[in-house]
C-alpha cells in the first residue's frame, strides 16, 4: 500500500507525461527571461500570465504542432477585365483538426516545376501577396486574404496550368487523437482567454481542474477497493473508501482529500488562497449568476495550471521550480 504503488496506479487512470519545455525556446523568442536573475517558477508564472496558450501547446502531449501543405484556389470578387490589382482570396479545410490554436502562413506561391521555391511573383506579370486574414479556433477553417497585380487575367491560367500551394504551420488537436476532458476544458479555457471570453474562460478552467480531480478521486477509491479485494477488509481500506466513495462533496473538499493522499502539503501551496475566492465566483457562474469579471482572468488561468499540472506529476510544480517540464 506504498504511496509508490498509489502514484504509479493514479499515473495510470490521468495517462498523461507532459511534454518537457526549453527554456532557449522562450529566451529567443521574448529575449527577456534571465534564469541567472529570476527563479524558474517566477519565469513560468510571468510566461503562464502573458501566454497560457503557447504554454499548453509546448506542454500537452495531445497538441498535434505540423507544417501542412495545402492547394488552394484564388478568388475575387474584382472584375479581372480592367483591373491591374484586386484584392484576392482563398480558404483552406483543415477537416482533419477540431481545435486550431494557432496558425501561420509559413510560404505560399505557384508550384512551377523545376522551381525550388515557390513562386508569388513572374518577372513583371504579376505579384501575389497572401496572409491569414483569420480562422476558426473552434473549427478547421483558415481565411486568406491578399492582393494580386499585375495583368489579372493571368489568375485564370494560375488556377487553370498550376498548383497554388500554401503552406501552413499548425498547433491544433487533430480528429484522431484521443483527448481527457480535463484537457480539452482547459485548452477551450484558454482559447477563450485569447477571445477574450472571461466568461466562458473562468467557466471551462475550472471545469478542467473539477474533471481532473473528479478522475483522481476515483481512482483513488478504485485503488483502495482493489486493496481490499486482493488483501482483505481492513479498517483503513475501509475509511479510504468511505472518504473517497462519496461524490457529493464539495471541489474544494475533493482537492484537500486528493492533495492529502497524494501527499502534497496543502501549505506549500500560497496560490490556494486565491483559489478559494475564484471558486466562490466560479459556483455564481454554475448556478446561473452574473459574472463580475473583477479578477485577473491570467492570473486565473496560472493558478489552475500550477494546480493541475501539480496534480499530475504529483509534486508542488512550484517548490521543485518546474523541474519536470523546465529543459536547459
Amino acid at each position: 500500500m506504498s504511496k509508490l504503488i498509489l502514484k504509479e496506479f493514479i499515473n495510470s487512470k490521468i495517462n498523461t507525461e507532459l511534454k518537457r519545455i526549453s527554456f532557449q525556446l522562450y529566451q529567443s523568442k521574448y529575449g527577456k527571461y534571465d534564469i541567472s536573475r529570476e527563479s524558474p517558477t517566477k519565469i513560468f508564472y510571468k510566461i503562464i500570465k502573458e501566454d497560457s496558450l503557447e504554454f499548453l501547446i509546448n506542454t500537452l502531449p495531445y497538441i498535434t504542432s505540423e507544417t501542412t501543405r495545402n492547394r488552394i484556389f484564388i478568388e475575387s470578387n474584382d472584375d479581372i477585365r480592367i483591373c491591374d490589382r484586386m484584392q484576392i482570396f482563398s480558404s483552406i479545410d483543415l477537416e482533419e483538426y477540431r481545435r486550431l490554436l494557432n496558425v501561420n502562413l509559413n510560404d505560399y506561391g505557384i508550384d512551377i516545376k523545376g522551381e525550388e521555391e515557390l513562386v508569388k511573383s513572374n518577372s513583371y506579370e504579376f505579384n501575389i501577396k497572401l496572409d491569414i486574414n483569420d480562422y476558426s479556433e473552434f473549427g478547421s477553417k483558415v481565411n486568406l486574404v491578399g492582393m494580386f497585380e499585375g495583368d489579372c487575367s493571368n489568375i485564370i491560367w494560375i488556377d487553370q496550368e498550376w498548383d497554388f500551394i500554401s503552406i501552413l504551420d499548425v498547433d491544433g488537436i487533430r480528429n484522431d487523437i484521443d483527448v481527457p476532458s480535463w484537457c480539452e476544458y482547459l485548452i477551450d479555457g484558454c482559447l477563450d482567454i485569447y477571445r477574450k471570453n472571461n466568461k466562458m474562460a473562468f467557466f471551462n478552467l475550472f471545469a478542467a481542474l473539477d474533471n481532473l480531480i473528479n478522475v483522481i478521486h476515483e481512482g483513488i477509491f478504485e485503488y483502495y477497493l482493489n486493496m481490499c479485494i486482493r488483501c482483505g477488509i481492513q479498517e483503513v481500506f475501509k475509511e479510504k473508501i468511505r472518504c473517497f466513495s462519496n461524490k457529493t462533496k464539495n471541489l474544494n473538499l475533493k482537492l484537500t482529500d486528493v492533495m492529502k493522499e497524494l501527499k502534497l502539503d496543502i501549505k506549500d501551496f500560497e496560490t490556494l488562497k486565491s483559489w478559494k475566492k475564484y471558486s466562490e465566483v466560479r459556483d455564481k457562474i454554475a448556478h446561473g449568476g452574473t459574472y463580475e469579471d473583477k479578477h485577473d482572468i491570467n492570473e486565473v488561468a496560472y493558478t489552475i495550471i500550477m494546480l493541475i499540472y501539480s496534480l499530475i506529476l504529483q509534486k508542488n510544480v512550484e517548490k521543485t521550480e518546474w523541474e519536470d517540464i523546465l529543459e536547459f
